[in-house]
């Protein structure tokens, strides 16, 4: 309890668990005060789910037990903390269905897609990003495993609308973060950055706006306009 109250004392946001690494289940109710602190303080509270890439293709796995990080082990948590922000992160493979059906299910759960390249997502989660869970999918790239170069490239070749590549890569982790979508913070994807035309030329060929945007969610907040137009430029070319 005094880390929760340290988090709190540093202006964290949220507490991350790791079931597996932790060697507990959440749904075990000798954890919950420290849920319910996580709640009371407004931290959103993000677990690891599913497989682990630590101790894969190990004898015995290093002893590390994939059950503690199943996805039904949160819906306890879920209901019994219900102003609490649960983020389950990787999606909870190969136990994304149930996953899905707990979302679905309780309005305070949220899937993330770290650590995966974004092509790689199974079907049936794209089509519940594009559809009637798109408010509730956040995006991470889980570097340096991956780069959000590469994620946010992939993305948008998923042909998702516009208005789930906005939430995705930043509108839905703003909500829940409490920030405030188009306020001063200048990467936040629904403020467009109004295209330079330089005189007696158009816009760069094949830099859509779609991307333009997307490519704005990961920008550091405070970035320069002069240093994320030579960044612009630097893609382009």
């Amino acid at each position: 309890m005094r880390a929760i109250d340290f988090h709190v004392g540093l202006g964290l946001r949220g507490v991350k668990f790791h079931p597996s690494l932790h060697a507990f289940a959440p749904d075990e109710e000798r954890y919950w005060p420290i849920f319910a602190a996580c709640q009371r303080y407004g931290l959103v509270a993000l677990f690891h789910t599913g497989t682990s890439g630590i101790g894969a293709g190990q004898p015995g796995g290093q002893g590390i037990r994939l059950d503690y990080s199943r996805p039904i082990r949160l819906d306890a948590v879920a209901a019994a903390h219900p102003d609490l922000t649960v983020v389950a992160a990787h999606f909870g493979w190969p136990w994304h269905l149930e996953l899905v059906a707990m979302a679905v299910h309780k309005t305070n759960l949220y899937l993330d897609i770290s650590g995966w390249s974004p092509r790689r997502v199974p079907a049936e989660l794209i089509a519940e990003i594009r559809g009637r869970l798109s408010h509730r999918f956040l995006w991470g790239s889980d570097f340096p495993f991956l780069t959000p170069e590469r994620c946010l490239d992939e993305i948008t070749s998923l042909g998702l609308p516009e208005a789930v590549l906005n939430r995705l890569p930043y509108g839905n982790a703003a909500r829940i973060l409490g920030h405030r979508l188009g306020g001063r913070c200048r990467c936040a994807p629904g403020r467009r950055p109004r295209r330079r035309r330089r005189r007696g030329r158009g816009a760069a060929p094949g830099y859509s706006s779609t991307r333009r945007v997307i490519r704005m969610a990961w920008a550091p907040c405070g970035k320069s306009r002069r240093s994320m137009d030579s960044t612009r430029k630097r893609r382009i070319s």
